[in-house]
Parts: structure tokens; sequence; C-alpha cells
């Protein structure tokens, strides 16, 4: 049963849209990114909400 489910999870996997490493130290971080096919909102919008929120946040020193 078990490996009936990872082979059908398997089967649905598709390749990252992204990689990114960044060595920390004597670690490598390396994060898969992947985009949303019916997405409405570009990363740059994304982005703009999450700089606007940390400015909202540095004047009002509370947290959003």
């Amino acid at each position: 049963m078990a490996a009936e489910n990872l082979n059908v999870a398997k089967k649905h996997q598709r390749n990252a849209d992204c990689v990114t490493e960044t060595r920390i130290g004597n670690s490598i971080l390396i994060v898969y990114g992947f985009y949303k096919p019916t997405t409405t909102v570009t990363a740059a919008e994304k982005m703009m909400r999450v700089l606007q929120s940390e400015i909202a946040e540095a004047r009002t020193g509370q947290r959003h």
C-alpha cells in the first residue's frame, strides 16, 4: 500500500520552476520554487505587498 502511494506521488511530481542555492557557512540551502499555473498575481506584485507590509510594520512597530 505504501509503495503504491509513493508511486502515485512520484507520478504527479513536476520539475521546479526555479531553484536557488545559497551557502551559509558549511551548509548549502537549496530552495525549489513552484509557480501556480493559474495565478493572477505576479511575483513582483507579491513582493511589493511584502515590502509594503514591512514598511507599515516599521512605521507602526506592530506585526501584521
